[in-house]
């Protein structure tokens, strides 16, 4: 067995609804999955804690950064009208005799637009606008296999393939 050190990004590509978003600044910040939590306290416990609510996450915010405002940004904010957005990647990575290899990593994304960052105007600058997302669906997959699968609106949490949910849906 092969051991992988992952070491970059080699480059990466956004895709919206199939095509090339074009211009894209060349960073993306990954959204954050943060656990919702219920507060448990009473007889037995030693004052309190947080445990997470399983599958229940806060707002999650994809932003979309770009260069200058054009006509991709602007598509983005279609009122009422889900945007799917992928970013598709080849990852860089070493085994323990140096030699390099490409993984595939591909993030699916699906949000409604909440808000327009219009940037700032600067001769021979770029304009550092953003559009940001309001997320309902994430994937996350590494070499074709699933990692991360989050969809909010089905009821669907899960890690590495497996239903995270699958007990309690059996109970309701």
């Amino acid at each position: 067995m092969r051991v992988q050190i992952p070491e970059m990004i080699s480059n990466f590509n956004a895709y919206t609804g199939g095509n090339v978003l074009i211009g894209v600044t060349g960073e993306f910040t990954m959204p954050s999955l943060t656990a919702m939590t219920s507060t448990v306290s009473g007889p037995g416990v030693l004052g309190e804690y947080d445990t997470p609510v399983p599958g229940h996450f806060s707002e999650i915010e994809q932003v979309v950064p770009f260069r200058v405002l054009y006509g991709d940004a602007f598509d983005l904010m279609t009122v009422g009208e889900v945007t799917d957005l992928t970013l598709r990647g080849a990852m860089q990575g070493a085994d323990g005799q140096g030699n390099l290899s490409q993984t595939q990593i591909r993030i699916v994304m699906r949000g409604r637009c909440k808000k327009l960052e219009g940037g700032k105007m600067k001769a021979g600058n770029s304009m550092d606008a953003s559009v940001t997302l309001s997320l309902v669906y994430l994937l996350i997959e590494v070499d074709g296999s699933p990692k991360v699968e989050l969809d909010k609106l089905n009821a669907v949490y899960k890690i590495g393939g497996v239903d995270q949910l699958a007990e309690i849906k059996r109970m309701c």
